[in-house]
């Protein structure tokens, strides 16, 4: 069955089936260091049993969650048609060892972020006076 793209162009469904996209996005989890597929859900945006439901492969996942995987350069191209081709050479690299199941570590690991905020001591945060030369004299 065809898939109908913007501006007419259309491609086959080959490699864009749920499974597939199942397959490549829990790849990604992986790969940006997500132990959990709730910390995963709060990386996209989306409730847990939700991006489950990607994961496992009973859903596509709406475009409109998966802005922060564009931020981390994976592209939409790779996740939804397995086209790597406009995504770093070593991004690519280590999503399909994961994806061929090969044991690769991930790039860095993650958990959600929490805020760091620092409160300075007052002696820090107050910037020291300069003596003047007569009254060093």
């Amino acid at each position: 069955m065809p898939l109908c793209l913007p501006d007419g162009m259309v491609s086959s469904m080959t490699d864009h089936d749920e499974k597939a996209v199942g397959r490549r996005l829990r790849a990604v989890k992986n790969e940006l260091g997500y132990k959990t597929t709730q910390t995963f859900a709060m990386f996209l945006g989306a409730e847990r049993v939700t991006v489950d439901a990607w994961l496992n492969g009973r859903a596509f996942p709406p475009v409109r969650y998966l802005g922060p995987l564009r931020a981390e350069g994976i592209t939409l191209d790779w996740l939804f048609y397995n086209d790597p081709s406009s995504m770093g050479y070593a991004r690519a690299i280590r999503l399909q060892a994961a994806m061929d199941g090969d044991a690769v570590p991930p790039a860095e690991a993650r958990e959600p972020e929490v805020p760091v905020v620092e409160v300075a001591s007052p002696e820090v945060a107050r910037p020291r006076r300069k003596k003047s030369k007569a009254a060093t004299s």
